[in-house]
């Protein structure tokens, strides 16, 4: 499958929000040194960055899909963020771009939705562990294998899509 930056107009093929040379221009104004390597990883890691902003977000975005035919979320029509400014049909907002790129720059260092660690006995697990000197504390939460599924947060990135989101609310986060 070739590498499709989704333009405006609902690509039926479209795997990108962000192109290889608009995520090179944005990490050079800020000086980020760790977006390097081929234009195929890269590309690579912006795809990965759109998969996981439609599985994380696809559903809660404001407005309706284009088409039925659009690979991804965006474009969308009756759009309007919750300050009332409506967003023009034909193009992919920004700060979706945006937020693609800072996802892709994570992307690098590994999965953005690891598979949860499971026990033996199907639970998933959820474990911090802090240490300060000779205290160490330890929190772990065993849940079904029914319960929400944990989602990384990435400040950064998520809170350049706040405004395109229908609702708050949603799944469980969890820093790790």
């Amino acid at each position: 499958m070739a590498f499709t930056v989704e333009d405006g107009t609902g690509l039926p093929d479209a795997n990108s929000y962000a192109a290889v040379e608009y995520a090179d221009e944005y990490f050079a104004e800020r000086g980020v040194t760790a977006w390097t390597g081929e234009d195929e990883a890269k590309q690579g890691w912006l795809i990965q960055a759109t998969d996981y902003i439609e599985q994380v977000f696809g559903a809660r975005f404001i407005g309706e899909r284009m088409t039925a035919e659009q690979a991804l979320s965006w474009p969308r029509r009756y759009a309007v963020t919750r300050d009332g400014t409506t967003i023009a049909d034909d193009i992919v907002p920004l700060s979706l771009v945006r937020a693609c790129c800072q996802y892709a720059l994570r992307a690098i260092s590994g999965p953005l939705m690891p598979d949860p660690l499971v026990s033996a006995e199907g639970y998933n697990v959820v474990t911090t562990r802090k240490k300060v000197g000779p205290i160490e504390k330890e929190f772990r939460v065993m849940g079904s294998s029914g319960s929400p599924i944990l989602i990384r947060s990435y400040p950064a990135a998520d809170t350049l899509m706040t405004s395109l989101l229908a609702y708050a609310g949603g799944g469980t986060r969890v820093i790790r």
